[in-house]
């Protein structure tokens, strides 16, 4: 039995998969197997994939389904895999080749449920390090708890227990996937290890769905009514009430507001500004007191009093678009990033 699963959907990413897989096979811990998922691609994927699984056939196991979305094939692939540990890594990213070496190494050292990294974002022109705003191991559950806001919550750079995968599915058809399966699992976790290097690396493209405008982007949204109602059926919804209340009005007014800005539809703006304000306050309509608030800062007043006109200025800012007050032309200078 291998110590660690890697799982890797892919769909119609051909101009970048072989990076992906040399990656990998380059690891300095060998003590792998490797799922890949092919979720109906129509490209050449499926060629390569079979010229690397013919030639690291002890390595590389593959499978085709038909086409149905990420979150099936990771739960495809967890049902095909074997390792104690399991990682995701997507077929347009790679790895650094020391990743799982030093993740097992970690996870050696206590009895960790999940090992995180740094995620590297790789721009056209720039590199940012995408990193949990923690300061070590946490080894407690309240430790947890107390940080769940400051993680980053993707399931890529992560390598976790698979005994966690037991009863547990990616939920199918939605976007955001990662943000919404990370937070039903947190409360099963009782302690992170914690590596603050980079090791795993995140191409952002202009086709991703940071710069399009589709109703899934509302599932960053309305996601966490189904969050909500399955901490509130396993007890956990009143000890996790200010962590969950806090996430929802960050995603709602800063992450999906700013991403919907960043298709430059001011139609759609303002509908999404409405509809985040709406299902806030369907949800927490006591948010102003929640006790991440309390602290001062730039950030935590635009949280606590968002508005239209906080909304509104936001998007000229990300767009870099001018507006006309009293007669006077005021320029906004913004920058098009996550």
């Amino acid at each position: 039995m291998p110590k660690i699963s890697i799982i890797i959907p892919v769909y119609n990413t051909e101009l970048y998969l072989k990076k992906c897989l040399d990656s990998i096979i380059s690891q300095t811990y060998q003590d792998y197997e490797v799922i890949i998922v092919n979720d109906g691609s129509t490209d050449n994927s499926q060629n390569i994939i079979s010229e690397y699984e013919k030639k690291y056939k002890d390595k590389i196991f593959a499978y085709y389904k038909e086409n149905e979305g990420v979150s099936i094939a990771r739960n495809f692939g967890i049902e095909k895999s074997k390792g104690e540990f399991i990682t995701f890594v997507d077929s347009d990213d790679y790895i650094d080749k020391y990743m799982l070496e030093k993740m097992i190494k970690k996870a050696n050292e206590d009895n960790f449920d999940m090992i995180i990294c740094n995620l590297l974002y790789i721009y056209p022109n720039k590199k940012v390090i995408g990193k949990s705003n923690i300061k070590g191991d946490l080894l407690t559950k309240d430790q947890i708890k107390n940080n769940i806001i400051n993680i980053l919550p993707a399931m890529c750079g992560k390598l976790i227990k698979r005994n966690l995968y037991t009863n547990f599915k990616f939920k199918p058809n939605i976007w955001y996937e990662d943000v919404e399966s990370y937070f039903r699992m947190y409360p099963k976790l009782n302690k992170i290890g914690y590596i603050n290097q980079d090791l795993y690396f995140y191409p952002q493209r202009n086709d991703s769905i940071t710069y399009t405008y589709n109703e899934k982007l509302y599932d960053i949204i309305y996601m966490w009514d189904g969050i909500i109602k399955e901490y509130k059926k396993n007890n956990y919804f009143d000890e996790y009430k200010s962590e969950l209340e806090i996430s929802v009005i960050r995603y709602s007014f800063a992450t999906f507001v700013k991403r919907l800005a960043k298709t430059k539809n001011k139609k759609m703006f303002k509908l999404g500004v409405d509809k985040a304000i709406e299902n806030v306050n369907n949800l927490f309509p006591n948010y102003k007191n929640n006790i991440y608030l309390k602290t001062f800062s730039i950030k935590n007043i635009y949280l606590k009093y968002f508005n239209k006109s906080f909304a509104c200025i936001l998007f000229h800012l990300i767009n870099g678009i001018s507006i006309k007050k009293n007669n006077k032309i005021i320029i906004l200078r913004g920058k098009n990033n996550d």
